[in-house]
């Protein structure tokens, strides 16, 4: 190869997987057409790439192989060789029929660049939905969670972490019948245990992350408090700084106690939850040793309640602040034609109004997270 940097494709690490060469750029987009950005992180960029032989479309992940320094004098760092080998290993390894992770559909790689293509998913990541209608029906809550705790619950099952649960890492995709599944995605932060091992490695958001992870010293089931907390979210809405602290502090009686105290103004909210959703967030949110596991909680009467989700036909792009409400004649949790959660009455407010102050959104609460104590 004459000193060309290749990772994957010409190794054979990976035999029987998909994994293609090309000697140069202008080869791979011979057969790839590139389109739109979905998203960029610290080491990759997200666009639709289209398959030219048959019309396929993927999301790319593509990772530069070497640092570079853009026009603007920006430097674009590369990920390690191990790294980006570890990620496409975990992508594998929780691959199976049905899996409610993002599915890899191949590896493509060329001198500068390495291309991890998985399926694309049309309805966006779950942030955006949570940013749109602050909290869910109890229909939808129900199924979105379920989706997340049965990709954790196949993580755990093959020895994966994935260390990084949040609804930004949570794809809406729309299945044969057009209701919207939850994918998990963003394996960049994952990692392959042994039983006993723990990690005292920063991963992940602190917002979404285990009163352990923040200690760091924490395992496997940090993933299971994560997805807890976007339970507790979809429900009930975002948390404030102060309020996750409280959860972190005593548990979801914490929070409950900590509300009643200084929100005595806002509506009952968990204190009026049902008991098996009540039961279901106090096992998620757990100490460490106490924790459901996924697979468990995946049995609770909550998960396992019936979505309701209707036929929404496909998704359109919702103009910027339009709110979108059609109460789905096929019951609560209906999908608008938009692909956005019509489901907006909420379990907890009698009228479906959201009269609670307003709260700290994610990006507040982590810039205040940083300047927070990780050793409490």
């Amino acid at each position: 190869m004459g000193g060309v940097l290749s990772l994957c494709c010409t190794q054979d690490l990976f035999k029987d997987a998909p994994d293609v060469w090309y000697a140069s750029q202008s080869a791979l987009e011979a057969d790839y057409a590139f389109g739109a950005a979905l998203g960029e992180g610290m080491f990759a960029k997200v666009r639709v790439v289209t398959r030219r032989r048959d019309g396929a479309a993927f999301a790319a992940k593509v990772f530069k192989k070497r640092a570079e320094l853009s026009d603007g004098n920006e430097l674009s760092r590369a990920p390690r060789a191990d790294a980006l080998l570890r990620e496409i290993d975990v992508l594998r390894r929780v691959a199976a029929p049905g899996s409610a992770c993002v599915r890899l559909a191949g590896v493509v790689e060329t001198p500068g660049e390495l291309l991890l293509l998985t399926e694309l998913c049309g309805g966006g990541d779950l942030m955006h939905h949570v940013e749109g209608q602050r909290k869910f029906t109890a229909g939808d809550a129900a199924a979105y969670f379920s989706d997340a705790c049965a990709a954790i619950a196949r993580c755990h099952a093959v020895s994966v972490a994935h260390r990084d649960v949040k609804p930004e890492n949570m794809l809406v995709a729309f299945d044969g019948r057009r209701r919207a599944r939850v994918r998990l995605s963003d394996f960049g932060s994952a990692c392959v245990f042994a039983p006993g091992d723990r990690y005292a490695a920063d991963a992940g958001s602190p917002f979404w992350s285990s009163p352990e992870a923040w200690a760091l010293d924490y395992d496997h089931r940090g993933d299971v408090y994560s997805v807890g907390v976007v339970l507790l979210v979809l429900v009930d809405g975002m948390l404030g700084g102060d309020e996750v602290r409280a959860l972190h502090g005593a548990g979801l009686a914490g929070l409950v106690d900590y509300r009643a105290r200084f929100y005595r103004d806002r509506p009952p909210g968990l204190s009026a939850a049902p008991g098996p959703l009540r039961d279901l967030l106090e096992g998620l949110l757990a100490p460490e040793a106490a924790r459901l596991s996924a697979a468990a909680a995946l049995g609770s009467p909550t998960s396992r309640a019936s979505p309701g989700r209707g036929d929404p036909g496909p998704p359109r792009r919702r103009p910027s602040g339009a709110a979108t409400r059609r109460p789905g004649a096929d019951g609560d949790g209906a999908i608008s034609m938009d692909g956005t959660y019509s489901g907006l009455v909420g379990i907890f407010a009698d009228d479906g109004g959201d009269r609670r102050r307003v709260l700290h959104g994610l990006a507040a609460f982590e810039d205040r997270a940083g300047d927070a104590d990780r050793a409490t």
